[in-house]
């Protein structure tokens, strides 16, 4: 039996297979949920809550995640390709299942 209360709250909001482009979610506000098969290219997160949130075969590119916040947040099949990631706690991520991929 699964004990939920490790893994955080259930999402409500789910996402699937959609481009995110040139979005500045520290103005924008970023929603927290599921992403599943997204793509995030040159986005800012800035300073972004990502804590539980969940993402699945996602991909960003050239986004900018300093002091992104990432609390229990899962990156499952995760590729960041020419990122920035200044003071992102990498320890604070969800470890189940944990698959990044950095390139560049």
């Amino acid at each position: 039996m699964l004990n939920h209360e490790n893994y955080g709250p259930m999402p409500d909001h789910f996402v699937d297979d959609q481009h995110f482009q040139d979005e500045f979610f520290a103005e924008s506000g970023f929603t927290s949920g599921h992403y599943d098969g997204c793509t995030f290219e040159r986005c800012d997160f800035t300073g972004v809550s990502l804590a539980d949130c969940v993402f699945v075969d996602c991909r960003f590119k050239s986004c900018n995640l300093s002091g992104t916040l990432v609390l229990n947040t899962a990156f499952r099949e995760v590729q960041l390709e020419e990122c920035k990631a200044l003071g992102v706690q990498w320890t604070d991520l969800n470890p189940m299942l944990l698959a990044m991929t950095f390139i560049g």
